[in-house]
């Protein structure tokens, strides 16, 4: 037999199959280096405002007519029903601020849920209307991990990083 042929029962190993010599650091991201972030903005596809319904000082209740301004703004992924499927939205929330009579400017402000604490982890979780994951897609992706046993980095996500 030739000596370049292998018998049909040994298996062969790619040379990039083969153990790499221990480098000595940890697997995963080093720290300093430099983070990836999403490389295009996000782009509305519609914007839902949010407005103070009455003056912090004096508790006057304002009308739609009061001269307002936007405040704050933060952009929504959400999940949304489609004829026969789903698919993800971007909405863009913007609490405006009003000035009352008396003189006090209120602005009107994202929700604050319930403060989660949990013994042995690292930071405590609180829930706030401004967050970039809306309720129905966060149900989905919790739904994909633990009842289906899928993996956070084989979730597909909004921008195909997944």
């Amino acid at each position: 037999m030739s000596g370049s042929r292998t018998q049909s029962g040994s298996p062969q190993v790619a040379p990039s199959s083969l153990p790499a010599t221990p480098s000595g650091r940890k697997p995963g991201k080093q720290p300093g280096a430099k983070g990836v972030w999403r490389s295009a903005p996000l782009e509305a596809e519609g914007t839902r405002n949010h407005y103070p319904a009455a003056c912090a000082i004096c508790g006057t209740v304002f009308e739609l007519w009061d001269p307002n301004r936007g405040h704050s703004a933060h952009f929504v992924l959400d999940l949304e029903p489609v004829g026969g499927g789903i698919r993800i939205a971007c909405l863009r929330h913007i609490h405006h601020a009003t000035q009352c009579a008396c003189g006090a400017v209120t602005a009107a402000r994202p929700g604050m849920g319930v403060l989660s604490t949990i013994p042995g982890r690292s930071r405590d979780l609180l829930l706030s209307e401004a967050c970039l994951v809306g309720p129905a897609l966060a149900t989905f992706i919790a739904a994909l991990s633990v009842r289906y046993h899928i993996s956070r980095t084989r979730i597909p996500w909004p921008d195909g990083s997944g």
